[in-house]
């Protein structure tokens, strides 16, 4: 996991380089004071909405069909009312909740990004990083403790790939904890123009990076370029026997978006339910609704059931 230091710097990078616009957002004192005092207790409250129940998906490794099925299951009434509670209308004047809504992993997320989430609009960085996150950690927690995967955080392509001046040497702090390759697989959030997510995934034992994207009009050939780039960088560092000729590359079909706003659910749920041993292409523009009011739910429990 990164650093509070990188995690804000990231953040700032990330607010400069895509032009996030926190112009609506109070003070950072006021957030803070705010957040702190009613984090708590609000956290409280929502597991015991939810029950607070942990299941992890490699109970259901014969059974994928049931797994598939739990997974389409819709949010109960009661869950979806807590969730519902923090969809903020800025219409409609209320204090019932902080501005800052969690704080998972070092990462502020604001209500309003919630509130996109909710009303079907854009996922930025921090609701990206939360849920990757809270992937890498069920990953583990699956697997006995041990890391065998790891989700990079949503600006490092962005930055690698566009912003030259920077070059590997500034990316490659944000991987400072982890031994690439030593997972088995390695998730990457790539982003277009600030305005399209896609996903690659990169088999460390398979030499593989495979690319998914709900849209497919971008340089899907160029992104995974750059991606062999960035491990043979990375193999440097981990004196790691990197021949790029053994790594094979591939643009994997999956379900496609019929609206300019779902590229990031459809991404993170495209990583979720690969680690999960089911196919991408379970993910449908049909349960956009439900994965997006899932994903709020999950950052709201802390956890992804």
């Amino acid at each position: 996991m990164s650093s509070i230091y990188l995690n804000q710097l990231e953040r700032r990078l990330t607010q400069t380089l895509m032009k996030e616009d926190d112009s609506s957002a109070p003070p950072k004192s006021i957030c803070e004071s705010v957040h702190l005092e009613n984090l708590n207790m609000l956290n409280a409250n929502l597991r015991r909405s939810f029950g607070g129940k942990f299941t992890h998906p490699s109970e259901f490794a014969d059974n994928k069909e049931m797994l598939l099925n739990i997974k389409k299951q819709k949010l109960s009434k009661n869950e979806w009312k807590a969730v519902e509670s923090f969809n903020f209308n800025p219409k409609r004047k209320t204090s019932a909740s902080p501005n800052f809504i969690s704080d998972l992993f070092e990462l502020m997320i604001e209500r309003n990004a919630l509130t996109n989430l909710l009303n079907n609009g854009w996922l930025n960085t921090d609701i990206i990083n939360v849920y990757f996150n809270m992937l890498e950690e069920r990953d583990t927690r699956g697997n006995n403790g041990i890391q065998k995967s790891t989700y990079l955080p949503a600006a490092l392509f962005k930055i690698y790939t566009e912003r030259n001046t920077l070059g590997f040497d500034f990316v490659k702090r944000w991987t400072k904890k982890v031994h690439i390759f030593d997972m088995q697989k390695v998730y990457v959030a790539v982003n277009y123009t600030s305005t399209h997510w896609a996903l690659i995934v990169i088999s460390i034992p398979e030499k593989t990076l495979r690319y998914y994207d709900s849209l497919n009009g971008y340089p899907a050939a160029t992104s995974l370029m750059k991606m062999k780039e960035w491990l043979s960088e990375v193999a440097k560092l981990e004196n790691f026997p990197y021949v790029e000729a053994e790594w094979k590359t591939s643009v994997e079909d999956c379900s496609k978006q019929n609206n300019c706003n779902d590229c990031g659910v459809f991404m993170l749920k495209f990583a979720e339910y690969i680690a999960d041993g089911l196919s991408a292409s379970e993910v449908v523009q049909k349960d956009m609704k439900e994965h997006r009011r899932k994903i709020a739910a999950a950052i709201l429990k802390g956890y992804i059931e």
